[in-house]
């Protein structure tokens, strides 16, 4: 199998109380790489140093977050990913209120995945349940999600596998439809699919992680986070630990 494990989230306290000692345990473990910007430094040779620091422990990071539509933010994304050689930078919300305002979004989204493209970079966006539950045209039947991908084709995908399932829709499913469009997926999971926020780690729950898993990488996604917005009953890093060693179980992780 091809694709690389990561994590994003969960370990934060861990990480403000010890950076390389928690990295180097998730390292440990099989975690491959962590998404986000704290690794980001103070200064751009700073950047750098994080980065072979994190390289040496034989992970990387994933991707890096541009959470507004704004040319500025995607600046400073781009500038940072190249000193810590990243590869996807990831949009993670919009409001998908109307079908004339995700036709609008999607035009920025567009236009910023083609900078991105110029520099190497893939530009990725990052759903929730309401591209799912809001549908728009005619009938009422086309997914939000479906109508940014349509009018911006440069966009990739980094496909939340449990908001998608709290949606509506079956994860296994997009995945095989969709795949090709996504380079990383947040696999997550639910205790209960009928109550917003119900948190477990990953194969624990009610979501098809594995299934997500198996699909994702049959269509040639390159990375697998572990993702969990909050714990239940575990501690962050035991819930981190759960989550990859649930899946090497399974045996989609080999070490």
């Amino acid at each position: 199998m091809s694709y690389r494990i990561g994590l994003i989230g969960l370990v934060g306290d861990e990480l403000k109380a010890d950076r390389w000692g928690t990295l180097a345990m998730l390292a440990q473990y099989g975690y491959q790489g962590v998404e986000g910007g704290f690794l980001v430094g103070d200064s751009r040779q700073e950047t750098v140093d994080n980065r072979k620091r994190l390289n040496d422990l034989g992970m990387e990071c994933v991707a890096l977050s541009c959470k507004h539509f704004t040319p500025e933010l995607l600046d400073a994304a781009i500038e940072n990913a190249h000193a810590l050689g990243v590869e996807y930078i990831v949009t993670y919300w919009g409001p998908a209120e109307s079908e004339e305002q995700l036709k609008r979004d999607a035009e920025v989204l567009e236009d910023m995945a083609q900078k991105c493209r110029g520099e190497g970079l893939t530009y990725c966006y990052h759903n929730h349940e309401h591209e799912f539950t809001n549908r728009f045209g005619p009938k009422g039947t086309v997914y939000a999600l479906e109508i940014l991908m349509e009018n911006a084709p440069s966009l990739s995908i980094e496909l939340d596998v449990a908001w998608c399932h709290f949606g509506g829709m079956d994860p296994v499913k997009y995945l095989r439809q969709i795949g090709s469009r996504v380079p990383i997926v947040h696999v997550k999971d639910f205790s209960d699919d009928n109550i917003r926020g119900r948190f477990t780690a990953v194969g624990t729950g009610v979501v098809n992680c594995m299934g997500c898993i198996e699909a994702a990488a049959a269509q040639g996604a390159k990375w697998m986070v572990v993702e969990q917005d909050k714990p239940n009953n575990l501690t962050g890093m035991e819930s981190a630990i759960a989550g990859i060693l649930n899946i090497r179980e399974a045996g989609l992780l080999r070490r």
